[in-house]
Protein backbone atom coordinates (compact mmCIF):
# COMPACT_ATOMS: atom_id res chain seq x y z
CA UNK A 1 0.00 0.00 0.00
CA UNK A 2 1.07 3.35 -1.06
CA UNK A 3 1.52 5.63 2.31
CA UNK A 4 1.83 9.44 1.74
CA UNK A 5 5.45 10.04 2.01
CA UNK A 6 6.32 6.87 -0.24
CA UNK A 7 8.43 7.63 -3.52
CA UNK A 8 6.75 5.26 -6.35
CA UNK A 9 9.81 3.71 -8.62
CA UNK A 10 7.43 2.28 -11.81
CA UNK A 11 9.20 0.14 -14.06
CA UNK A 12 7.62 -0.81 -17.45
CA UNK A 13 9.13 -1.67 -20.98
CA UNK A 14 6.28 0.24 -22.95
CA UNK A 15 4.52 2.51 -20.37
CA UNK A 16 1.23 1.57 -21.82
CA UNK A 17 -0.02 -1.35 -20.00
CA UNK A 18 -3.26 -1.20 -17.95
CA UNK A 19 -2.09 -1.88 -14.80
CA UNK A 20 0.79 0.84 -15.34
CA UNK A 21 -1.77 3.52 -16.22
CA UNK A 22 -3.62 2.96 -13.02
CA UNK A 23 -1.01 3.18 -11.13
CA UNK A 24 0.73 6.19 -12.24
CA UNK A 25 -2.55 7.72 -12.05
CA UNK A 26 -3.38 6.84 -8.82
CA UNK A 27 0.31 7.75 -7.71
CA UNK A 28 -0.57 11.73 -8.78
CA UNK A 29 -4.06 11.42 -7.21
CA UNK A 30 -2.22 11.14 -3.93
CA UNK A 31 0.43 13.25 -4.07
CA UNK A 32 3.32 10.71 -4.48
CA UNK A 33 6.34 11.19 -6.04
CA UNK A 34 6.66 9.20 -9.22
CA UNK A 35 9.87 8.32 -10.45
CA UNK A 36 9.59 6.06 -14.06
CA UNK A 37 12.08 4.06 -16.19
CA UNK A 38 10.73 3.06 -19.72
CA UNK A 39 11.73 1.95 -22.88
CA UNK A 40 9.99 4.55 -24.43
CA UNK A 41 9.75 8.36 -23.72
CA UNK A 42 6.63 9.20 -25.26
CA UNK A 43 4.36 6.84 -22.83
CA UNK A 44 1.07 7.51 -20.52
CA UNK A 45 3.68 6.40 -17.81
CA UNK A 46 6.48 8.76 -18.75
CA UNK A 47 4.56 11.51 -19.05
CA UNK A 48 2.26 11.53 -15.41
CA UNK A 49 6.07 10.72 -13.96
CA UNK A 50 8.13 13.75 -12.06
CA UNK A 51 10.91 11.70 -13.10
CA UNK A 52 11.90 9.24 -15.69
CA UNK A 53 14.70 7.43 -17.32
CA UNK A 54 14.99 6.50 -20.94
CA UNK A 55 16.11 2.80 -20.97
CA UNK A 56 15.93 2.37 -24.77
CA UNK A 57 17.41 -1.07 -26.21
CA UNK A 58 16.86 -2.85 -29.43
CA UNK A 59 15.75 -6.12 -28.68
CA UNK A 60 15.57 -8.66 -26.08
CA UNK A 61 18.07 -11.22 -25.78
CA UNK A 62 16.08 -13.87 -25.97
CA UNK A 63 15.64 -15.13 -29.62
CA UNK A 64 11.97 -15.13 -29.36
CA UNK A 65 11.50 -11.42 -27.88
CA UNK A 66 9.57 -13.12 -25.07
CA UNK A 67 11.62 -13.64 -22.36
CA UNK A 68 12.14 -9.78 -20.76
CA UNK A 69 16.06 -10.02 -20.66
CA UNK A 70 17.70 -6.91 -21.65
CA UNK A 71 15.06 -4.40 -20.00
CA UNK A 72 15.12 -6.33 -16.84
CA UNK A 73 18.86 -5.65 -16.60
CA UNK A 74 18.31 -2.02 -17.75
Amino acid sequence: MIQPDDLVLAISRSGETEEIKMLALLTRHLGNTLVSMTARQDCTLAHHADFHFLTPFEREADPNELAPTTSTTL
